[in-house]
């Protein structure tokens, strides 16, 4: 992502907005929809024909360790069509995600 804007100051709650920026897409305006405070989180964003839904999961597993899981779903009439024509560099950026928040979580 090139820029975050949130939309409300304080805590993620269900309601709460973003603006992302992302190279190669359109911003986008996201809206939580469902949260359990430090276990998940989804928000979804529209766009015309395409309802766009970003599924953030944290996963306890042995020894302390944390997996996250992270998870695109797009519906509507054009959702076939622009998951074709984005579908690689959907899987990049949710990677490039991962990546990062490993970094992030090993900093400390």
């Amino acid at each position: 992502m090139s820029q975050v804007e949130r939309g409300e100051p304080g805590p993620l709650t269900v309601g709460a907005t973003a603006r992302l920026t992302q190279p190669k897409l359109r911003p986008a305006l996201w809206r939580v929809t469902e949260l359990t405070e430090g276990r998940d989180f989804t928000w979804v964003s529209e766009a015309p024909g395409v309802r766009t839904r970003a599924e953030h999961r944290l996963l306890s597993l042995p020894a302390g360790r944390t997996r996250v899981e992270l998870a695109i779903v797009q519906s509507g009439p054009l959702a076939g069509p622009v998951g074709w024509l984005y579908r690689d560099l959907l899987r990049r950026y949710l990677r490039l995600e991962a990546d990062g928040l490993r970094r992030r979580c090993e900093q400390g």
